[in-house]
Formats: structure tokens, C-alpha cells, sequence
């Protein structure tokens, strides 16, 4: 996925719950994701309607399928799918200058916008979902916002990790090391050499300049 850029910060998409902020923070909402087909926020009351949402992966909830959100109708039992993950993006909000938005689309029916709103928590304050629900000025748009320390952004770690070439590197300079002083052992208490005469196979390394030199 390409990064979006707005402000003076990127969003680089990993997922439908993961995203890249400015190349050095990461939210990622996973923690908060259910994986049995069921939503975490389920049935959360909003204007006339209620609302269920789940990252990360899709849920069923009465005649929504393979959804990430769903909007009810209490008293008929209707339900109307909010989009899939598949349709999940993150976006600055154009209301809220630097709060982050996780945005879906339905793709069958009459196509119905889901925005949450991700709002950082922190010290121990309660993870809560608010739904607004339908926006008055633009029709089959909802509103849910979470507060979460999930919904914080956190440094990415540092790769520390090592190239397969460094490994090489690595393990040959070892290598040679211990063959020079098992060496230099050997010929001093087994052959009683002296001097420079204790360095192993010292005719070899003699040469090796000239070789450098040549080529």
C-alpha cells in the first residue's frame, strides 16, 4: 500500500489495523480485535440506532456478513453492513487537524460510510466507544469514536537485526581467529617455534600483500 501524505505526517498503511505514522510510530489495534466472528463493540447505542465495529478482522451480526461494522434498526431487526476490512483506511480527519481516522465503505446496497475516530488515552483511563451515529448534514455516513491507549502511537523499535552478509563477515573473522591462535598454540608447544616462525602457514600469509599489489 502507498503512503498518503498530510500535514507534515505520512501514513503508510500495514493493514486494516495497523498504520505507519511519519516512518518512526506505529498504531496497531490488533490487541483490541476479536477473531470469532463476533464484533468487540457490539450493539453500542448511538442516535436511533445502534452500532458494533471490530478491527482488524470481520464479524457476523444478524444480516450482516463479513463486515466490520453494522448499524441495527432496534425495533424492525434490520441490520445494514458499514464496510469490510478489506475497504479499511486510515486518514487524517479533515474536521479534527491530527486525529487519526480509520474510514470503511460498504460495497452492496446503498453505499454507507463508517468513520472511527481514534482517540489516545493515557494514566489508566477507561477504554470507551462512543457512537454518534448518523451525520445530520451527510446521510448514510456514521460516526463511533474510540478511546484507547491502543489508539496511541508508539515508537517502532530499532531493527537491529544483522544482514546475511555481516553474518558471513562475522563468522569468518571468527573463524580465522580461532585457526591464527590455535596455531600459534601448536607451533610453540608442540613444534618449539620461535619468533614470526609461530604464525601458522606464515609462507601463505607472506604472499598475501604481493597478491593485493598484482591484482
Amino acid at each position: 500500500m502507498f503512503p498518503e501524505v498530510f500535514g507534515s505526517e505520512s501514513l503508510n498503511q500495514l493493514g486494516p489495523c495497523a498504520c505507519e505514522i511519519g516512518g518512526d510510530k506505529v498504531v496497531d489495534l490488533s490487541p483490541l480485535a476479536f477473531k470469532n466472528d463476533t464484533s468487540r463493540y457490539k450493539d453500542i447505542q448511538g442516535d436511533y440506532y445502534k452500532y458494533s465495529w471490530n478491527p482488524c478482522y470481520d464479524f457476523n451480526e444478524g444480516s450482516c456478513r463479513g463486515v466490520a461494522g453494522c448499524q441495527l434498526v432496534p425495533f424492525s431487526r434490520n441490520y445494514f453492513p458499514l464496510g469490510s476490512q478489506d475497504s479499511a483506511k486510515f486518514q487524517w480527519s479533515d474536521q479534527t487537524p491530527g486525529q487519526l481516522q480509520l474510514v470503511y465503505q460498504s460495497k452492496t446496497g446503498m453505499q454507507r460510510t463508517l468513520f472511527v475516530t481514534l482517540v489516545c488515552t493515557t494514566g489508566g483511563q477507561t477504554e470507551r466507544i462512543v457512537a454518534a451515529g448518523e451525520r445530520l448534514t451527510e446521510p448514510l455516513v456514521y460516526d463511533l469514536k474510540l478511546y484507547s491507549p491502543h489508539a496511541c502511537a508508539s515508537s517502532i523499535p530499532a531493527d537491529i537485526s544483522l544482514s546475511i552478509g555481516s553474518l558471513i563477515l562475522i563468522t569468518s573473522s571468527l573463524v580465522v581467529f580461532v585457526y591464527v591462535i590455535a596455531g600459534v598454540i601448536f607451533q610453540v608447544f608442540v613444534c618449539k617455534s620461535s619468533g614470526v616462525h609461530v604464525i601458522p602457514n606464515l609462507s601463505f600469509w607472506i604472499t598475501i600483500p604481493g597478491l593485493i599489489k598484482v591484482s
